[in-house]
């Protein structure tokens, strides 16, 4: 914004969305990125790690020109695992795939929370509900490669973040989502 010049104008402003994380110790956490997911990610893994938490982090992309933030994460991380689609820059396969090893090695997960893509975050529901930890995940469409809503997700199981509208700070009224006010 620092570059523009009087008279340009901005095509869309996007500001905080939804509910923010709920930051407690609750034990041993697993903290999701996936692709772009893996900004949030960061921040709640950092969160959750100062408040006393073992953080175990999942970072996923489709390939090694896609992944960030990785030396981010392992810096707030206990243990960092890293997968490609391709498999060029990390263990090749998704995310679904550590975490069913996480499971399998019989990690006590006491909190899940995924910032992916919608199917990616369906896949993780379906798992995470056969062993009774309920995923905090972050709904957001445009994680879908094609920008496609993905019906069926099951609501019912998970606690979400749900995207809120802009509100005013004059006068309280929402307001539509490519306003800006002067």
């Amino acid at each position: 914004m620092n570059s523009l010049e009087t008279g340009n104008q901005i095509l869309d402003v996007l500001g905080r969305r939804g509910k923010p994380s709920e930051i407690a110790n609750y034990g041993t956490v697993v903290v999701v990125g996936g692709g772009v997911g893996a900004a949030m990610a960061c921040r709640t893994a950092a969160a959750l790690k100062r408040a006393g938490n073992r953080d175990l982090s999942i970072v996923g992309a489709r390939n090694k020109e896609l992944a960030i933030l990785g030396p981010e994460m392992r810096a707030v991380s206990d243990l960092l695992l890293i997968t490609t689609d391709d498999g060029r820059s990390a263990d090749k396969g998704f995310i679904t795939g550590k975490l069913c090893q996480l499971m399998q090695n019989g990690t006590g997960i006491d909190l899940f929370v995924a910032a992916s893509p919608i199917v990616m975050m369906k896949a993780i529901a379906e798992m995470t509900r056969k062993e009774n930890i309920h995923p905090v995940v972050s709904l957001n469409p445009y994680h879908d490669r094609r920008h496609r809503h993905v019906r069926g997700l099951p609501r019912d199981d998970w606690r979400h973040h749900d995207r809120q509208r802009h509100r005013d700070p004059r006068d309280g009224r929402g307001t539509p989502r490519r306003q800006i006010h002067p």
